[in-house]
């Protein structure tokens, strides 16, 4: 068993995701390469249709009690809005696994919608997603207990 808080480095599905063009624009002016944001935000609207979203970079932490996602730094500067989120781990009605490229996505379903995250093992994550959730679901239950 792992020690909680886990903290794990992932990629978030974030539908309502949006660039922050004015990095990009920056960065291109940096390298000479201007007047292309038209080709960028194609390419993203490519990803966004395909996936459903956009893939956000940063953490997720399992606690005894939550699952959080919080963008890192990067993509904090690189997107528009604060894409955080968390789950009380009692909310979780499924727990999936999906083949990825790479790297196994965890799907979250809830009752305010769905989550999904993709990481490096992703598999045992999830295990022990599923396994402090059903300790979150027993203790409130018996909480007075001894």
């Amino acid at each position: 068993m792992v020690a909680l808080p886990e903290s794990k480095a992932c990629n978030a599905l974030v539908a309502e995701a949006q660039p922050e063009f004015a990095l990009y624009s920056a960065a291109a002016r940096a390298i000479g390469s201007v007047g292309h944001e038209h080709v960028l935000s194609a390419v993203l609207e490519g990803f966004r249709d395909f996936y459903g979203g956009l893939w956000v970079g940063g953490k997720v932490e399992l606690t005894s009690t939550r699952l959080s996602f919080s963008p890192n730094v990067l993509n904090q500067l690189a997107h528009k809005g604060d894409y955080s989120w968390s789950i009380p781990l009692p909310e979780i009605q499924a727990l999936s696994h999906e083949f990825g490229f790479l790297s196994g996505i965890i799907c979250i379903e809830t009752p305010r919608g769905r989550a999904k995250l993709r990481c490096f093992g992703a598999k045992g994550f999830l295990a022990r997603i599923a396994e402090q959730q059903k300790t979150a679901r027993y203790a409130p239950q018996h909480a007075g207990e001894a």
